[in-house]
């Protein structure tokens, strides 16, 4: 596959940049390098690191641990293929970018056979710069029918590259050993991939189309465009760039998109906002090209208190729920930009890129957000109801990407109320099952047969004893903890029977079906509209991966880690208190609030 010309353009029609109209890009005026992740980053990040509009934000704690461990990884990734590979290539990265681009380049030239810290020289055309960690000759001038040496990018991930689902035999994979004898087979385009893997690959075709333009891309054994991943399973993972991959992206003839195919695409695009923003320096009171929209990627962009001014100023709709930039873009196409102007919006109104279903969703939002009530009941909703049990158990996990180490579990004894003993099967309030080991998969195999044990003992006793028991939980992830948990242990037949027993009640789709409040339907927004709050001043997920961190490593005091260990034991049991709290007040308030007024 050849190098993308110039001439792409934005198509309103289709919102999204397409090949056609010749479109020639200017030299630009300024040393702009657009990295791997470029293509991967929010368009609006893009113009601000261009702009620097203000000051921006530290990184977040849980960012900063989480690029520690990555450097920690990625050291001990390259320890150990230089015991495989003595003849490895390390270039410091350190030096020069300058001096670091030419002994690359001259490495390539010699046609050395693996390159670490390599960095592929500044395109002045493209803008692209590149740092993979880790160039593999895999065919030489004799081999390739080039005039040089072949190469193809591998990146080192600290994160799984295989979803558990994925067959031991999976092709496509290598041990790390034998990285640079041999190039990774190509994966198959529907194998089980990771969380992470679009953004991997779309970094993989930056590098790729590096090495075009360069002249080093490899003319691979298997005869298509390829890079490779090396994740936490310390496997050489190889890709088809070519393959469709992605069916979230379909193309104009309903396919899926190739990696390559969206990385083209979405890098158009960032790069005519850097067009666009060199020119706003021409004209600085010119609009902005680029508009901030909220999206999962501010939590941790270091603009995101800037754009969380422009967004609460401007009222945005994608303050919404399930208004993403799709949506925002779609919504802005009929003059709804702030959610008053989308309130206000005619039901009769057809928005191109919504249904009537999503838009009305969207619009019933926006009126909740502006109203006085703190929830409201979906129209229709006579009664906010909830199912109930005689013993009720509120289930919350905490996790890291390895595992689930912790189980906690709020039991309220309903039909014992009032009558001083309960019914005796278990004592009420908060269980904790915790395993403190710092490898997360040992420690939730561990926390999760504890818990499991338990929770069979609980069950048993209300079978017994003729009570009914349910099982509440806030979203899916627990029972896909559970599942992989299960399997671990070999009790996944197990597992699926007490989840197809009807005991287990995810809450979210039972209040999202019956409440609308105008904000997001996490736990973390949901509970303390309706009057929960958390004891610890930064509850949040991400900040639960940061204390474990803490808590298990044992460069750290035993004193920081016993008070990191009762940190994360305290958020966990208002995590169960406040799924309880919400329940509590669907069965007891949620009537009470107000129908959302129609339009």
């Amino acid at each position: 596959m050849g190098e993308p010309d110039d001439s792409w353009r934005y198509d309103e029609e289709f919102g999204e940049f397409i090949d056609g109209n010749d479109m020639t890009l200017d030299e630009f005026a300024g040393p702009v390098r657009l990295d791997a992740r470029a293509a991967t980053s929010c368009p609006v990040k893009v113009q601000w690191d261009i702009i620097g509009p203000t000051y921006p934000a530290d990184d977040t704690p849980f960012m900063t641990e989480l690029a520690r461990r990555g450097v920690a990884f990625e050291a001990d990734v390259i320890a150990e293929l230089l015991t495989a590979q003595p003849d490895t290539l390390v270039l410091d990265r350190t030096r020069f970018n300058d001096d670091r681009e030419g002994r690359t380049r001259a490495a390539m030239k010699d046609g050395v056979r693996v390159i670490v810290g390599g960095r592929l020289a500044w395109d002045t055309e493209t803008k692209r710069v590149g740092e993979p960690d880790i160039l593999v000759r895999v065919s030489t001038p004799a081999t390739s029918g080039r005039a040089g040496h072949a190469y193809i990018p591998v990146d080192i991930k600290s994160h799984r590259t295989l979803d558990t689902d994925a067959p031991d035999d999976l092709r496509g994979t290598l041990p790390l050993a034998e990285l640079g004898i041999v190039a990774p087979s190509v994966r198959p385009a529907d194998a089980p991939g990771g969380g992470s893997e679009r953004d991997d690959l779309l970094q993989l075709a930056h590098y790729w189309r590096m090495l075009e333009r360069l002249g080093f891309a490899a003319d691979t054994p298997m005869g298509v465009p390829m890079g490779a991943i090396i994740g936490r399973e310390r496997l050489v993972v190889g890709y088809d760039l070519s393959a469709p991959r992605f069916p979230a992206g379909r193309n104009r003839d309903g396919e899926p998109r190739s990696a390559l195919d969206t990385y083209d695409r979405e890098y158009a695009e960032r790069l005519f906002v850097v067009t666009r923003t060199l020119e706003w320096f021409d004209d600085p009171l010119s609009p902005h090209y680029a508009q901030p929209v909220r999206i999962s990627e501010c939590a941790t962009c270091r603009w995101r208190e800037h754009c969380g001014t422009i967004l609460e100023a401007r009222e945005d709709v994608s303050l919404l729920p399930r208004i993403g930039r799709s949506e925002w873009e779609a919504l802005r196409r009929v003059g709804a930009v702030t959610i008053p102007e989308l309130a206000e919006l005619p039901a009769t109104t057809v928005v191109d890129g919504m249904s009537e279903g999503a838009l009305e969703r969207a619009r019933a939002q926006a009126r909740a957000r502006l109203g006085a009530a703190p929830a409201y009941r979906w129209p229709g909703v006579d009664r906010v109801e909830v199912e109930r049990a005689d013993v009720e158990l509120d289930v919350d996990m905490e996790n890291v990407e390895e595992g689930a180490y912790l189980w906690g579990v709020h039991v309220t004894d309903r039909a014992g109320a009032g009558m001083g003993a309960g019914t005796g099967v278990v004592a009420e309030g908060y269980h904790a099952f915790v395993d403190w080991d710092p490898d997360a998969e040992t420690a939730g195999r561990r926390a999760f047969a504890g818990f499991w044990a338990w929770l069979a003992e609980v069950r048993r006793g209300c079978a017994e004893r003729g009570l009914t028991l349910r099982c509440y939980h806030w979203s899916s992830a627990e029972l896909r903890w559970m599942r992989e948990a299960g399997r671990a242990l070999g009790v996944e037949d197990e597992v699926e029977a007490a989840v197809a027993s009807g005991e287990w009640v995810d809450l979210l789709p039972e209040f999202r079906r019956q409440v609308v409040t105008g904000y997001g339907n996490g736990l973390k927004a949901v509970a303390p509209l309706l009057g929960f709050a958390w004891d610890d001043d930064d509850p949040s997920g991400t900040s639960s991966m940061l204390w474990w961190q803490i808590a298990t490593d044992h460069t750290r005091t035993g004193a920081e880690r016993e008070f990191t260990r009762e940190r994360l034991l305290a958020y966990n049991a208002d995590d169960v208190r406040a799924t309880l709290h919400v329940r509590e007040w669907m069965d007891s308030q949620g009537s009470d609030v107000p129908e959302l007024p129609d339009a």
